[in-house]
């Protein structure tokens, strides 16, 4: 009912919003594996967060319901950081399906990556893998010197390190 705001720093904004959303979902993945997409597509409104259920109910307010996604996606993070897998896995079902009822699951088409992209990302892994190896070795020698270098290298290149008790995670920063 409400006029849409239409500008460069709308458009801004919704990449971000994009950008933490889809984010989520791969951080999710790559934890603990992607649910199917036919999975997500046989959720029913009954299985969905009562309160996105309810925005959605009421005259499409996809404002309210955007909100339940965000305390959803702010819940799986926080599982993420306890690397609690079963929290982290309905936190993905739960945002993944909530996104696709509104045309948006990054797993789905026409978001999912093609082709090209995934060649891309291989490369990409590939070689930050080789760098993270690198620094992990420098970091068993305590060349901190050249751990930090290394850590450093990758920050200007745009990807985000972070150090757990299981090794060394990146993703590119924003996502």
């Amino acid at each position: 009912r409400s006029t849409v705001a239409y500008s460069p720093e709308t458009l801004t904004e919704a990449a971000a919003v994009w950008e933490r959303l889809s984010g989520f979902v791969e951080r999710a993945v790559s934890a603990v594996g992607e649910i199917p997409e036919a999975e997500i597509a046989s959720i029913t409104a009954a299985d969905l967060p009562e309160d996105f259920v309810a925005a959605m109910d009421d005259d499409l307010n996809v404002s309210a319901a955007l909100a339940v996604i965000h305390e959803t996606v702010t819940a799986g993070n926080n599982a993420l950081s306890a690397r609690d897998d079963l929290a982290t896995t309905t936190a993905q079902r739960e945002v993944r399906a909530m996104l696709d009822v509104l045309g948006l699951d990054p797993l789905a088409e026409p978001w999912r990556g093609t082709a090209a992209t995934d060649k891309t990302h291989d490369a990409l892994d590939a070689l930050v893998t080789n760098v993270l190896e690198d620094r992990a070795a420098a970091r068993a020698s305590k060349d901190w010197a050249r751990a930090d270098a290394l850590r450093d290298s990758l920050q200007a290149a745009g990807i985000a390190v972070e150090d757990s008790a299981e090794g060394a995670n990146w993703h590119v920063e924003g996502r």
